[in-house]
């Protein structure tokens, strides 16, 4: 009996010297079934909190005089300073912060679809008139002025939005230069002023820089 004592008291000595098991709580419980329903980080995007590259994203690239992101900076280092205050652990900080950043996110993908709309719509638009400007261009040939030729390649310059009204602008003194061009091979080979009647349209444009071409092939001829 003396014997069967002591082996209880051993164990319950062995017992007590063993760190007690940290049983999860309700609150890490419903963390962890809220996770599951939160969307998961793609791959690449996750960042230990530590590294270099997470202090330098501290602060977003976005427009800093915006009231509502000014606002979002607050709270969050209001939050911050929540978690340090109830020792909060690092994946109850990230479930936060993944909750936070996915509504975020959604925003974003939005406005980014919204001006790569814009920016393809552009492009596509000032290569349109590009290619008609290079071709008038062409049709000047070596009579054109050299800063006309100079403000062209300048064109990659201008910004994207603004591009357009410049090409614009462009193909109205190609338009001038063109006419006068006519005039001038008309001369040349003794016909009479004839109006070559320009629309608003580029294609009338192309028109008469394709009829200058064939004017001074027809001065070519005679030489």
């Amino acid at each position: 009996q003396a014997e069967l004592l002591r082996m209880v008291q051993d164990s319950e000595e062995h017992d007590a010297r063993q760190p007690p098991v940290r049983r999860p709580s309700a609150q890490h419980l419903r963390l962890q079934q809220l996770q599951t329903r939160l969307p998961s980080l793609s791959e690449g995007d996750e960042i230990e909190s530590s590294s270099p590259l997470a202090r330098q994203r501290a602060h977003l690239p976005l427009q800093p005089n915006c009231g509502a992101l000014q606002r979002l900076y607050r709270l969050s280092e209001e939050l911050s300073d929540v978690w340090g205050e109830l020792d909060a652990e690092d994946d109850e900080r990230l479930l936060n912060t993944e909750a936070i950043a996915a509504a975020a996110v959604k925003e974003v993908e939005e406005a980014l679809c919204s001006w790569g709309q814009v920016r393809s719509e552009l492009h596509a638009g000032c290569e349109a008139l590009l290619a008609e400007a290079r071709i008038c261009a062409t049709a000047l040939g070596s009579n054109g002025p050299e800063e006309l030729l100079a403000a062209l390649e300048a064109v990659k310059d201008v910004k994207l939005r603004a591009r357009p009204a410049h090409l614009k602008g462009l193909l109205q003194v190609y338009h001038r230069q063109l006419c006068e061009a006519r005039e001038d091979v008309l001369r040349r080979l003794g016909r009479p002023h004839e109006t070559f009647r320009v629309g608003e349209g580029h294609a009338d444009l192309l028109d008469l820089g394709a009829e200058v071409m064939r004017l001074r092939e027809a001065v070519h001829r005679r030489r």
